[in-house]
């Protein structure tokens, strides 16, 4: 006897930068849509035209400990047969931001690290002239004769 599918599934939705939750009934024939809905009015969030658009989005972690993204509808259904599902509703990092807020400031720490040093080296005197490279001498002004000159 086939078992009877449940009309709702129990999901938790927690926001990952401060670990609000929400407990939801969805049923199962929830769109991804209907769910960002919901999602952006429990939280506060900006809602958005369709959810690719929206600044935020959902994960889980499957039974397999994979981090899955839930983007289309087939991708909600799936999720949603998962036992003590918790979503994380996650903000999406903008490229721009990342770079002028993270990699930007890193580098110009790298860099003036890297200037102190030079400095620190040149004050203590512990730059060395660096000797000339060494030049070949031409043969006529060799100190030695070579066994081919002896044979003339």
């Amino acid at each position: 006897m086939a078992q009877a599918e449940p009309e709702h599934c129990a999901v938790t939705f927690r926001v990952n930068t401060t670990g609000f939750c929400h407990v939801m009934n969805l049923a199962p024939s929830s769109t991804l849509a209907d769910v960002h809905l919901l999602v952006a009015h429990a939280f506060g969030l900006p809602a958005a035209a369709s959810p690719k658009d929206a600044s935020w989005e959902l994960t889980y972690v499957d039974d397999e400990g994979d981090v899955l993204h839930v983007i289309n509808d087939s991708e909600l259904t799936e999720a949603l047969t998962q036992p003590d599902l918790v979503v994380d509703v996650r903000v999406k990092r903008n490229i721009s931001t990342v770079l002028e807020q993270e990699v930007l400031p890193a580098v110009q720490a790298t860099f003036a690290s890297v200037t102190d040093w030079f400095a620190q080296l040149q004050a203590n005197d512990e730059v060395d002239e660096v000797p000339a490279p060494l030049q070949r001498r031409d043969r006529a002004e060799s100190d030695t004769e070579s066994e081919s000159d002896d044979d003339n």
